[in-house]
């Protein structure tokens, strides 16, 4: 199994856009960034080959990771290679390559990023995680161009193979109905911290990408079937359920069958009997 870590994002910009906000001071920062309120980054960059970048990020002062990435290569719009040494917490140091790419596909770019030399599968993974969290930040920061119309919309669902959402018979009190909870096994055992779960590998990437998201708009099914996740929710920061669909106005003369969504007419007046 490779230690290659491998991350790509279609971004609505031109490489040129993404290429020049990575390297600026302001995405240095929102790469590095985390909306935690004690949430620390440092960036120095000196941009040319043989620069260093140096920055010091983590989730206080007393909490600190440091990156010094030399610029091996710099091809402005398209790639940057870099060789990094990472100090960890514990004072020890870690050595990796990573290269960034910048491909225009249909006006937009697919920004990929690549590391490798990783000496463990679980240093990969572990950086891994926060790799989406950091290309959401990015691509925020762009903000539209003149003429967008609208953001980017992106649907998360676990989904079973034969097309299923939940088990049988979900409720207001079985969220996930008979043995749903099957379908986000993936997720693995609940851990004590926020967000909850730590998945490993491509799990825990797909994890971060949806940790990342800013707001969720899920239906008034779910948010009624969830008890409102009790105001909080580990899956979204803010979710807005969709508006219930307003009640018909009853007809004069008709009455409400006790089927749902079922209407039945009064019954009319006999018609006259021949005599």
């Amino acid at each position: 199994m490779s230690r290659e870590l491998r991350y790509e994002r279609l971004i609505q910009a031109s490489p040129e856009r993404v290429f020049d906000l990575f390297t600026s001071p302001a995405g240095q920062r929102e790469f590095y960034g985390n909306d935690a309120p004690r949430w620390v980054v440092d960036s120095r960059c000196e941009l040319r080959v043989g620069g260093a970048w140096e920055i010091t990020f983590g989730p206080s002062p007393a909490e600190l990771y440091r990156h010094l990435h030399v610029f091996e290569a710099i091809e402005r719009p398209r790639r940057l290679l870099l060789s990094t040494t990472e100090t960890r917490l514990d004072g020890s140091r870690l050595a990796f390559s990573t290269e960034f790419t910048f491909a225009p596909r249909d006006g937009a770019t697919v920004m990929a990023m690549v590391q490798w030399g990783f000496p463990s599968h679980d240093l990969r993974d572990e950086h891994g995680r926060g790799v989406p969290h950091a290309f959401d930040r990015l691509e925020r920061a762009l903000g539209p161009e003149e003429g967008d119309r609208m953001a980017k919309s992106v649907l998360y669902m676990s989904m079973s193979l034969d097309g299923f959402i939940t088990g049988p018979d979900d409720g207001p009190s079985n969220g996930l109905g008979t043995g749903g909870n099957r379908l986000h096994e993936w997720l693995g055992e609940p851990v004590s911290e926020y967000p909850h779960f730590d998945p490993p590998g491509l799990s825990g990437q797909v994890f971060a990408e949806l940790m990342a998201t800013g707001a969720v708009v899920v239906g008034r099914k779910t948010f009624d079937y969830a008890s409102h996740w009790g105001a909080t929710t580990t899956a979204c920061r803010s979710s807005y359920p969709r508006a219930a669909p307003r009640p018909r106005r009853r007809a004069a003369g008709s009455t409400t069958c006790p089927t749902p969504r079922r209407r039945c007419a009064r019954p009319r007046r006999p018609p006259a009997t021949r005599t």
